[in-house]
């Protein structure tokens, strides 16, 4: 892995800028989505090199909001007193960065609402699926109850409701799931979690999963705790870390990046849609439907449960209960649901928020944090 990192000086305090040029395992699905902010006037900066002490943790301040990763957010004397497993957490994460926040005319999550509402509600005898391709090479299939479900040349998946929009890339290097019970993303070798405030419970939660254990914490308890590999808790003051910030649809960012325009990618998503079929089957008087578009199987019931596959990765979702859960071949597996339970797992290590609290676990171990924000260990 190859980093850069630089502190600049300014006369309101020291802030660092890391900047990732490449991850380990192959680039980041994020790679060009960096947010650019600036605290102060550019030419009052001047470039100092980093300066280490071998024997004090100095944790470094990063641009609030910035949300390019789990990374420290104070420079104070009590960040020197962290313990060494904390340490190895914050240097054993990757950084995962997030694409920029749309503007306020852009498409906010506070609603909900990525797709039009209107043509496509459910009949009782069925509505066959719409077929369209755009000029950027992206297939979309419209089904019933307001879903749209997105196809790129790459085999990346985009589905969208008025309730959710979940994405996933071919690769399995990148998943996201924007719900109004969580928004998950998972990037290379971090999943990060964020389960806001709804009508199910009055607390948020904030998790991250990664190689070296489980960071997670609430919204009213001045603790975050660290769960490492070998089942050890260590508390840590949440002054000390910043969660990235996660409230705006980067599903949809991350997916029409991997979708630039070009002539041989038209021409490949006609050759798809001229060779795309679909099947109407009557089973026990209900109405099925089965769409082949390439590499893309998409299959809907009756009761609007849909099952997408593509590659090795597969999707469940039903727009009209609002559930979505989605899987692929690196053992990551994120589900929500709209009575406020969402929960994301990747290999051993799983985490789970619902209106009660927050669970985690690694292994044989299980930490908890209620709803008063009290925690427990089991």
């Amino acid at each position: 892995m190859c980093t850069g990192e630089f502190i600049y000086s300014t006369s309101f305090g020291v802030v660092s800028w890391l900047k990732t040029f490449s991850m380990e395992g192959g680039d980041s699905c994020l790679t060009g989505h960096l947010p650019q902010k600036e605290d102060s006037d550019p030419k009052n900066l001047k470039l100092n090199p980093l300066k280490e002490t071998p024997k004090k943790w100095t944790f470094r301040r990063s641009v609030t909001g910035s949300g390019d990763g789990f990374r420290s957010g104070s420079d104070s004397e009590a960040s020197t007193d962290l313990s060494s497993d904390f340490v190895r957490l914050y240097f054993g994460f990757e950084p995962i960065c997030l694409p920029s926040e749309p503007s306020l005319n852009g498409i906010k999550i506070d609603n909900f609402k990525t797709v039009v509402k209107g043509t496509m509600e459910r009949s009782v005898g069925g509505r066959m699926p719409v077929i369209s391709a755009t000029s950027n090479g992206v297939i979309t299939v419209q089904l019933s109850n307001d879903l749209d479900i997105d196809l790129s040349i790459e085999q990346n998946v985009r589905v969208r409701s008025p309730l959710f929009t979940a994405m996933s890339s071919a690769n399995n290097r990148c998943t996201a799931l924007i719900h109004e019970s969580g928004m998950l993303l998972h990037d290379g070798r971090i999943m990060n979690g964020f389960f806001p405030v709804n009508s199910f419970k009055t607390i948020s939660h904030n998790a991250v999963i990664g190689p070296s254990g489980i960071v997670f914490s609430s919204s009213n308890s001045s603790l975050t705790y660290f769960m490492d590999t070998e089942c050890k808790v260590t508390p840590i003051d949440s002054v000390e870390v910043d969660f990235p910030n996660m409230q705006f649809d980067f599903a949809s960012s991350i997916f029409f990046s991997k979708c630039p325009f070009s002539k041989k990618r038209l021409e490949r998503c006609q050759f798809w849609l001229k060779t795309a079929t679909v099947s109407r089957m009557r089973l026990l008087k209900e109405t099925h439907y089965q769409i082949s578009i390439g590499p893309l199987l998409i299959v809907e019931d009756a009761d609007g449960n849909v099952e997408i596959t593509c590659s090795s990765q597969k999707i469940f979702c039903n727009s009209r209960t609002g559930q979505v859960e989605i899987r692929n071949a690196n053992k990551v597996y994120m589900t929500a649901d709209v009575n406020g339970i969402s929960s994301m797992k990747m290999d051993k290590k799983r985490v789970h928020a619902s209106c009660s609290g927050l669970l985690a676990s690694e292994g044989g171990t299980v930490a908890s944090l209620n709803a008063f924000g009290e925690f427990g260990c089991y």
